[in-house]
């Protein structure tokens, strides 16, 4: 049996490591071993208060946080951060870029292979190729339809978010409500109809067959819908697409766009393109 290695940047509750945490258990699924090292010395990442710890401790797996791993030991170390390359043989380490805005998210050196999760990240870092963000497509399931007209909007956003998205809904009539890092976010989704998020935070209301609003600090991307989510997907729903910042009528005029049958759409586009078990499938094709 193959052993890998996750290595996360932090213990904190981001899109990053709930990413990691998927992908080892869909591997763990396909009988791998498969251990996460924590490591203390650097955050990229918004410091949050609830830990990741919570969720590894349900997988049949070894958590690395105050002593270190045989590196030896592993067929395939998989990384998100350049400064734990100095630990490794280039030829274990599969290097994974979310983003190319910092220079630790791109490996120095040689490695196994270079994963970006969207195109666009792929062109910016040089990536080898692309494996798209996976979502647990039972996790994350239709729930409850989103309601004509719609009265509940949820916010995940790992951060402070903008003050006009709240404005907007609530003149608008609709339920707003804010939540960062939560350890049952696929129960804190059911009750919406609109999920406001960028990322695996639009993923994942996708997944759950919700209208979703790409929203967050680096632009507006409007609604995904079946003709515009192979372009959003391009920038992994960061807001990039369009890099366009509305003013709160124009926030208000986007959410009237409300369309319900959006929900079905996406939970169709999630089951194609943001499935964890072809994520994992990819990711075991480089073992």
């Amino acid at each position: 049996m193959k052993k890998i290695l996750i290595v996360l940047g932090h213990n904190r509750l981001t899109g990053v490591n709930t990413w990691a945490f998927t992908l080892g258990d869909f591997l763990i699924r396909k009988g791998y071993r498969v251990d996460f090292e924590i490591k203390k010395d650097f955050e990229y990442e918004p410091k949050l208060e609830i830990s990741i710890l919570n969720s590894l401790n349900t997988l049949r797996t070894t958590i690395y946080e105050k002593t270190l791993p045989d590196y030896n030991s592993y067929d395939r170390c998989i990384l998100n951060y350049n400064v734990h390359q100095k630990f490794m043989l280039p030829e274990q380490i599969i290097f994974v870029s979310h983003g190319s805005m910092f220079e630790p998210y791109t490996p120095f050196g040689k490695v196994y292979a270079h994963v970006a999760v969207s195109e666009r990240t792929k062109k910016a870092t040089n990536a080898d190729l692309v494996i798209h963000n996976g979502i647990d497509l039972n996790k994350f399931s239709i729930k409850r339809f989103p309601r004509t007209p719609p009265t509940k909007a949820l916010n995940i956003f790992r951060g402070i978010p903008n003050y006009s998205i709240y404005r907007a809904c609530t003149n608008l009539g609709i339920e707003y409500r804010h939540v960062g890092a939560a350890l049952n976010i696929e129960t804190e989704i059911v009750p919406n109809d609109i999920i406001i998020g960028y990322g695996r935070s639009a993923y994942e209301g996708m997944a759950s067959g919700k209208a979703v609003l790409v929203h967050g600090p680096f632009g507006t991307d409007g609604w995904v819908k079946p003709e515009n989510f192979e372009k959003l997907l391009y920038r992994n729903c960061s807001g990039w697409t369009g890099a366009y910042f509305p003013t709160l009528q124009e926030l208000m005029e986007l959410i009237d766009q409300y369309d319900a049958v959006d929900g079905r759409h996406n939970r169709a586009l999630a089951e194609k393109y943001l499935s964890a078990e072809t994520m994992a499938n990819k990711f075991e094709e480089l073992f």
